[in-house]
């Protein structure tokens, strides 16, 4: 199943919010991009991965896998009018919803760009290493 179309739904709000733009960075693979980060929401079966995208100290692109860690803090505000489903479409478009709603709720200031959110991050137990972007990546993202 092709999700873009459900993906840019979802997402509209928020890219207009924030001023970020769209980019289709492979199939089920989408990215929000902001001044200097982006968001790479990668579906796989019925799940979405997150990923964070910026440059270190040295200008290198560096992407943190921190789904874990940002859903955490979503209630169930960002839950509110989903039904729950067996349907794996529905499923998908159902957490495309609740993130959606989520980073609006409790992440103004990651969606703006700002960087604090990495001092928690590397102290958040499960927590990853950042990795340094691969050139598909560095091609596609542009930041």
């Amino acid at each position: 199943m092709n999700y873009e179309i459900i993906f840019k739904q979802e997402f509209e709000n928020i890219m207009n919010k924030y001023d970020m733009r769209y980019l289709n960075v492979d199939n089920n693979e989408f990215a929000i991009v902001g001044r200097d980060f982006a968001l790479i929401f990668t579906i796989h079966l019925d799940d979405i991965f997150i990923s964070y995208v910026m440059r270190n100290s040295h200008g290198e692109l560096e992407i943190y896998d921190f789904d874990s860690f940002i859903v955490e803090k979503f209630n169930a505000i960002d839950r509110e009018n989903i039904k729950k489903t067996n349907i794996v479409e529905e499923r998908v478009k159902n957490r495309l919803k609740i993130i959606a709603r989520g980073l609006s709720n409790h992440w103004d200031g990651l969606m703006k760009g700002d960087k604090n959110w990495v001092e928690d991050y590397l102290v958040y137990p499960l927590a990853g290493k950042p990795r340094k972007a691969d050139k598909k990546i560095m091609d596609i993202i542009g930041i």
